[in-house]
């Protein structure tokens, strides 16, 4: 009889606040690394059971309470549990970053637990290269083998949603992949069993970024100011090219506007900065850059002027009086 696995997305379509600061939502990223994930098992002879999700419409899911995943998982009969998140410190960009694995802090419900996400986490760290955060323990409904009925459960963070570099490459398909197929290995070390790379399987369907109405608006107008030819498909690669825009018209500075922050747009915003009373470009970038993160300033110029809306944004997003906004402030607008 075949080993049974539950593959556990979590959260659903629609749960509030479990998105990237630029809209995409956690459940999206679950769906892909866990669709993967199967696919994976499959290929090495698992059984899978699919808890919070059952194809790759991501968009469709409901956000199952936990009490009702842990009664079908343990009712499906499984062996195994492997939860898919996506993870986040606070709600704004930041520095934060790593994959890790985590397991019960009850030693009634962790069952064999840590030996199978020290496995897990040993094949994460070789094949993203990322921060390793280690395996950690908490209070976590997803991985009480108690209630699952499981010998093992583990919950994976594969990065963070608040981290910019992390949260672009998490919308991929390559990723997702090479994160879910490293879970399948690490399963597969910890029941000493030889890993079968899948063959090739259908991606899925990516759901489309959604919006606020401020930031459609903000949409509009970085169309307008950077061109349509050259805006890429990420609101946080539209956010620098508005600012590249910006400081190629105010300073002459000859970036390409290729929505990346590398060194040389890090040297051109050097400390710059624009406070109230001002017109320039740099204001129109202000400006557009509040809408693009849902604060409304009022308006966008060209060039911009430096006036009570924007003020009142910037004041509402930094704090203080809003009357200046920083070279870091910049960077927090699009990072």
């Amino acid at each position: 009889m075949a080993i049974k696995v539950a593959v556990d997305a979590g959260h659903g379509s629609q749960t509030i606040g479990k998105r990237t600061p630029d809209g995409y939502r956690e459940h999206w990223i679950n769906v892909k690394t866990a669709y993967y994930l199967t696919k994976a098992l499959e290929a090495n002879g698992f059984e899978v059971f699919k808890s919070g999700w059952n194809d790759t419409n991501a968009e469709d899911d409901a956000d199952t309470s936990l009490t009702t995943r842990q009664k079908n998982i343990k009712a499906a009969g499984c062996q195994y549990s492997i939860s898919c998140h996506a993870n986040a410190y606070g709600s704004t960009w930041n520095s934060a970053n790593g994959v890790e694995t985590l397991i019960s802090n009850k030693s009634s419900a962790v069952g064999d637990s840590r030996a199978l996400a020290v496995a897990v986490q040993n094949r994460l760290i070789q094949g993203t290269k990322q921060t390793n955060r280690g395996v950690k323990t908490q209070a976590l409904s997803m991985c009480n083998c108690t209630q699952l009925g499981t010998k093992a459960a583990v919950l994976v963070e594969i990065g963070f949603m608040t981290n910019s570099l992390e949260a672009q490459l998490m919308q991929t398909d390559e990723f997702c992949k090479e994160q879910g197929e490293d879970i399948a290995k690490g399963l597969c070390d910890y029941l000493k069993i030889a890993y079968k790379a899948p063959g090739s399987v259908v991606v899925p369907t990516t759901p489309k970024e959604t919006y606020t109405e401020l930031q459609n608006k903000g949409i509009l107008y970085a169309k307008e100011f950077v061109g349509t030819s050259v805006l890429k498909d990420t609101l946080a690669k539209m956010k620098v090219q508005v600012l590249q825009e910006a400081m190629n018209r105010d300073y002459k500075v000859g970036l390409a506007i290729d929505g990346s922050f590398g060194p040389k747009s890090t040297n051109a915003l050097g400390t710059h900065y624009v406070k109230k009373g001002e017109k320039q470009y740099m204001v129109t970038a202000a400006e557009i850059l509040m809408y693009l993160n849902d604060l409304d300033p009022n308006g966008v110029e060209y060039p911009g002027h430096y006036g009570n809306g924007l003020t009142k944004a910037a004041q509402k997003k930094f704090g203080g009086l809003g009357t200046t906004i920083t070279a870091t402030n910049f960077k927090a607008l699009i990072l």
